[in-house]
């Protein structure tokens, strides 16, 4: 005996066999996107057999992230208008796609810092560094912590790529001011580093670094420079140049204990 052909799907139906929520059918069919081909006197729902195509080519869509509302003009429209909208949402992934590898160096950034800060000792390290280029902030004057900060956050909006401590930033203060016989503690300059071209870029010149780490707070890194200059004259190294001094791992002030900051100077022998 042959089978009587099934044409029709209950809306339960459909939605086990597309593995979906009948709750999803329904807006469907409320927003006008996807309707069933009838409905009976009692509101129930029968999709035609054909219509699991058209299901499929929708949820296709969908996987792509595109909004309903463009999935309505692909599905509705020709293929020109269906073009320009996949190359919209082409260009618009690709924005993401940027965006997250930006992030992704930002978050590789930090967890290194944080590896070095896990690892540092306060003992003195002299290691060869390469080149790097730096955007400098306008001379700061006085010793007046408002001045930091205003220069710091005036530097971030001109030249960062990214919210304040996103960037790979410091401080600089000449070896100068603390080979003084009473040390000078006024920063000169609040940097960012860069990759970009500029003609105001201060090169941090490539040689023989010392550095050491501070652990805690601010008020207590100017031992920590004494310390580091002591080192160095132990060692016959003799500094020159400016202090580079940045942040390993940052915290908020009622955490400034766990402050990790690490101090760079150029030295030769």
């Amino acid at each position: 005996m042959k089978m009587k052909q099934k044409n029709y799907l209950k809306i339960s139906e459909l939605a086990d066999l597309a593995k979906i929520n009948t709750r999803t059918l329904h807006y469907y069919d409320d927003i006008g996107l996807f309707s069933p081909e009838r409905k009976d006197e009692h509101g129930h729902r029968y999709y035609a057999l054909k219509q699991a195509i058209d299901l499929g080519i929708i949820l296709s869509l969908k996987e792509l992230d595109m909004p309903l509302k463009e999935i309505k003009q692909v599905v509705h429209g020709n293929v020109g208008e269906s073009k320009n909208i996949i190359e919209a949402k082409l260009t618009e992934i690709r924005e993401k796609m940027t965006q997250l590898q930006e992030l992704e160096y930002m978050l590789q950034n930090k967890l290194k810092n944080m590896t070095l800060a896990e690892q540092a000792t306060d003992a003195i390290q002299v290691v060869e560094m390469e080149e790097e280029t730096l955007f400098l902030s306008q001379k700061i004057e006085g010793e007046d912590l408002y001045a930091q900060f205003e220069a710091g956050y005036q530097l971030v909006i001109e030249k960062g790529d990214y919210i304040f401590t996103n960037n790979e930033y410091g401080m600089l203060i000449s070896s100068e001011k603390k080979r003084k016989d009473v040390a000078d503690e006024r920063y000169d300059y609040f940097y960012l580093k860069t990759n970009r071209s500029d003609q105001n870029v201060f090169i941090k010149p490539a040689g023989l670094y010392a550095s050491m780490v501070h652990k805690g707070k601010e008020e207590q890194l100017p031992a920590t420079y004494e310390k580091l200059l002591k080192e160095c004259q132990k060692s016959g190294l003799s500094v020159e140049g400016y202090f580079y001094e940045r942040a390993l791992y940052e915290t908020i002030e009622q955490n400034k204990q766990e402050y990790i900051t690490e101090i760079q100077v150029k030295v030769k022998r």
